[in-house]
């Protein structure tokens, strides 16, 4: 494939396309590439598309920003935008498009895109091969790690093999971001990953067919060493001072016992904020508790995701038992760590009372908070084939399902089962924002004065009623626009120290 590129300015656009997708906050895959595109010269920037801004829109955005290579990453759940997007841009000249992310991954075989190239699997490799193909003028087809359109035609390479040692990386680059898009919310919020990888292999999940974009995927679960770790969040730290709390959005930062408790330690002398992260059953005991309690750790994100013990396990391949996830979710509250549930309906050939299985089982555990989402079938992992055997995708456009989990149910099939997978959803959200509601007006008892309280616990209904009035996505709009406001922000404050 002849070098494409012309006289345009030396400058790489990232695209995150993440249209109502109900996520914000930098993005880890492009942050990690940036270091890889600089240090062949270019200059880096990125199109936060948060929102559907249409095609004239993102054209004159592009036009204004004059790059040689424009960087989409997406979902499965974006690639209707990515055909629209592309295509806006395709009659501008000495524009080399390019697709990542799990999206690409997933499924790198997209029709009608204007995109030239996929990625598979995680991007540092080949995109540096790719800039420097491009660099000495060679036919950059050959680059591993890509699949080609053209004409037509595809031609597909060999996928990379994945960075074994993340330590070898420079560190992610936030600085391309908007300073409100690395640090927003209240307390002053900033996401952070020091791993990649999941050694769990969960039917629902993308990780396992992520996994499966490598002739190996032995040693895919891998993280940071504890002082390379602690060493990045000093970095961060010195460039966002006003942090406040850390997010770790790791699949599961945990999963190394003997990591983690040497982490813990360093992180407690060294960063010392308050931070949340995601947990699992089987590895939660007494001293990743203990550990847990000595950083600060605020909440615990635990997926429940279906209270049916057979369903749970023969179709998502989650082995262990209710009586596992009673006890661990004990420890995690009795330690004082509010604890958050993930949750899922309209699994294929799910039923309604296995749906209430998951609710009644969050009823008996007791969550500070949750959410509930629709299942949504990822090209690639095992639940996806079942669907695809079983006939629950044939009369769905996989590619123009809505851009988020909350939308609406999408393997049910008759208006009975629909029906009833919606008002599980809403019976589960419901409860969650009741316990949500329950637990911050019992901990405003505990430490404030009468007249506070009762003006916290009528905050609190408020949020409570508009939440139940108001769809999860415009929620999430309104949310945003209030953090990046700073005259409106100390009111986002309030909410969210009213509702967390």
């Amino acid at each position: 494939m002849n070098n494409p590129i012309g006289k345009n300015d030396k400058t790489f656009v990232f695209v995150n396309l993440a249209i109502d997708a109900g996520y914000f906050g930098i993005h880890h895959g492009i942050a990690s590439l940036v270091p890889v595109v600089k240090n062949f010269g270019y200059d880096v920037r990125v199109i936060q598309m948060e929102s559907d801004i249409g095609e004239q829109a993102f054209c004159k955005q592009i036009q204004e920003l004059n790059p040689s290579i424009v960087g989409y990453s997406y979902t499965s759940l974006q690639a209707k935008f990515l055909k629209r997007y592309s295509h806006a841009i395709e009659s501008l000249p000495n524009i080399l498009q390019i697709a990542g992310g799990t999206g690409a991954t997933l499924n790198p075989h997209i029709p009608d895109t204007a995109v030239s190239g996929f990625v598979i699997g995680e991007g540092e490799m080949p995109l540096n091969d790719l800039l420097c193909a491009m660099e000495n003028g060679n036919d950059f087809a050959k680059v591993k790690g890509f699949v080609w359109h053209k004409d037509g035609k595809t031609m597909a390479t060999p996928a990379t093999r994945f960075v074994e040692d993340i330590n070898a990386l420079d560190f992610p680059d936030y600085t391309v971001f908007d300073r409100n898009v690395v640090v927003y919310g209240s307390p002053l919020n900033i996401n952070v990953m020091i791993s990649r990888g999941c050694p769990y292999k969960c039917n629902f999940c993308s990780n396992q067919a992520l996994r499966g974009a490598y002739e190996s995927s032995r040693g895919y679960s891998r993280s940071l060493t504890p002082d390379n770790a602690i060493l990045f969040l000093e970095k961060l730290r010195a460039r966002y001072p006003e942090v406040e709390f850390i997010s770790f959005e790791d699949d599961l930062l945990i999963v190394n016992k003997h990591w983690f408790l040497e982490f813990a330690a360093r992180y407690k002398e060294r960063i010392g904020l308050s931070c949340q992260l995601n947990l699992r059953v089987e590895c939660v005991n007494p001293e990743i508790i203990t550990a847990l309690k000595e950083i600060n750790c605020r909440v615990g994100f635990l997926g429940v995701e279906s209270g049916n013990e057979l369903f749970r396990r023969e179709m998502l391949n989650r082995k262990h038992t209710n009586q596992d996830i009673i006890d661990k979710t004990r420890l995690i509250r009795e330690a004082g760590i509010k604890l958050f549930t993930f949750n899922i309906v309209g699994f294929p050939h799910e039923t309604k009372e296995q749906m209430m299985d998951t609710l009644n089982l969050n009823k008996q555990i007791q969550p500070n908070t949750g959410t509930c989402t629709y299942f949504y079938p990822f090209p690639g992992t095992e639940l996806f084939n079942i669907c695809k055997r079983d006939g629950f995708l044939d009369d769905i456009d996989i590619e123009n399902l809505p851009s988020n989990y909350n939308t609406r149910p999408i393997i049910p099939r008759t208006d009975k089962e629909k029906k009833d997978c919606v008002q599980v959803m809403k019976k589960m959200n419901a409860y969650f924002e009741w316990q949500n509601l329950k637990h911050k007006v019992s901990s405003y008892k505990k430490g404030h004065f009468a007249v506070a309280l009762a003006f916290y616990t009528a905050c609190l209904l408020g949020f409570y009623v508009t939440r139940r009035l108001i769809s999860h996505n415009y929620q999430l709009k309104i949310y945003h626009f209030l953090t990046n406001s700073s005259l409106l922000r100390p009111v986002a404050r309030l909410l969210v120290n009213c509702t967390r």
